[in-house]
């Protein structure tokens, strides 16, 4: 999506945009361009779809014509897509076999979050894939395999009932990949350490929140469904922050410990009791 009212965006793609269309070539990918209501000549959106497609859409040449035109926002992107064939989709039979999500917070495992583990080795492999692309993407300033292009106003409408259509129109059918019952597929001790995130992000300033590590080092459930853990909050510069998240006389702590608590309570639907530490 690029912001065609930025004179400056307007005229290449990101190089990190570019990376990631390099390592994602197998897979469909259009370009928006929004605020068109913000650029009264017609012909200006029209060069710009031009530049940062490089004048193909699905392989296929533009014309070079920028002349002036009447065309309505709408038929400027469909002149734009209608320049190139058609191409052929494919329908696949859609069945179900979903399979119940259940959630036991005392079976919890602190030595194997194979959840956040598997996390991070997606984002190192993307990472490592992303600088091996680098060298092709310095002098470009286009992308010559877009699907299609649509030029869209979010503030007035323009344009997002074709984008919808298009976007429903391209989805595949699939089984679901998880249970409609299930709100989040991150892991209870996930959802806990953002309960605490979140009050930290919100009651410490700055850029120290960023500079607190949340560890849960003793989660467990109890013979009466109470679940008792342990949070700490690592801070990585202890002379500079360590202050900060206690508080006068322990109020910011005990603050935003009680406030998360609720939130791990309304979350869980259980009892809890919950110690967090700074350190």
């Amino acid at each position: 999506m690029v912001d065609v009212s930025n004179s400056i965006a307007r005229k290449r793609l990101e190089e990190k945009v570019l990376q990631i269309l390099h390592i994602s070539k197998h897979k469909p990918a259009i370009l928006i361009l929004n605020k068109v209501d913000a650029i009264p000549r017609k012909n200006v959106l029209l060069q710009v779809a031009r530049n940062l497609t490089g004048g193909f859409i699905d392989g296929k040449g533009t014309t070079n014509a920028t002349q002036k035109t009447k065309k309505s926002y709408l038929d400027l992107a469909k002149y734009m897509n209608d320049e190139k064939s058609n191409c052929d989709t494919e329908e696949e039979g859609f069945e179900t076999d979903v399979m119940r999500y259940s959630s036991d917070l005392g079976s919890i495992s602190l030595d194997n979050d194979q959840h956040a583990d598997n996390d991070n080795e997606t984002i190192d492999c993307l990472q490592r894939k992303l600088r091996n692309v680098k060298h092709l993407c310095g002098r470009e300033t286009s992308w010559k395999q877009f699907e299609a292009v649509f030029m869209v106003s979010a503030i007035n409408g323009d344009g997002v009932a074709e984008l919808r259509e298009y976007l429903i129109f391209k989805a595949k059918p699939g089984d679901w990949k998880y249970h409609s019952s299930l709100v989040t597929d991150q892991t209870p001790l996930e959802i806990a350490k953002m309960c605490v995130w979140e009050k930290l992000l919100e009651y410490l300033p700055k850029e120290i929140p960023y500079n607190i590590t949340v560890k849960i080092p003793y989660w467990e459930v109890n013979e009466d469904g109470i679940l008792n853990c342990i949070i700490e909050l690592d801070c990585k510069e202890k002379n500079r922050y360590l202050k900060y998240a206690l508080g006068k006389r322990g109020a910011t702590v005990g603050k935003i410990a009680r406030e998360a608590k609720q939130e791990m309570m309304n979350t869980f639907k259980c009892d809890i009791s919950l110690k967090l530490v700074v350190k």
